[in-house]
């Protein structure tokens, strides 16, 4: 059992601009969640960068590895407030924030799947995917 106390509750948008300003001092007032605990907004800032450093590095050699790419483009749709219908889209874009919980996902996954497989290896059910087309290489 774990407990996790979390000093800020941060969107995406918080962390990408920890990660795209590391060294950005003032914050103007109510531009992040409020703080608990002894921590700074400069000592948020540094362990977030910390963890992109850590995540660039490990997307590096899952990359090295063969790992499955599943990044395909998304589509995000505006909607007219009247008719609820669409009346335009963009691409999302798929930031360094978005990355780097995603990596430490995949990490916190494998985890779990390796301990599954060691305390239960003969009741252990993980997925395997199957080997990418070749169309699609």
């Amino acid at each position: 059992r774990t407990v996790i106390r979390s000093c800020i509750k941060m969107a995406y948008e918080h962390a990408q601009s920890m990660i795209e300003e590391p060294d950005r001092v003032l914050w103007e007032e109510g531009t992040l969640p409020d703080i608990s605990g002894p921590y700074t907004v400069e000592d948020l800032s540094r362990k977030v960068n910390i963890l992109q450093t850590l995540a660039v590095k490990l997307r590096e050699k899952r990359e090295q590895t063969g790992y499955l790419r599943l990044n395909q483009p998304k589509l995000c749709f505006t909607l007219n407030p009247e008719t609820g219908l669409p009346d335009g889209f963009k691409l999302h874009e798929h930031k360094h924030s978005n990355k780097l919980i995603e990596e430490f996902m995949l990490l916190a996954n494998m985890a779990v799947a390796r301990k599954i497989y060691s305390n239960f290896p003969e009741s252990a059910v993980l997925r395997r995917h199957p080997p990418p087309k070749s169309a699609v290489l």
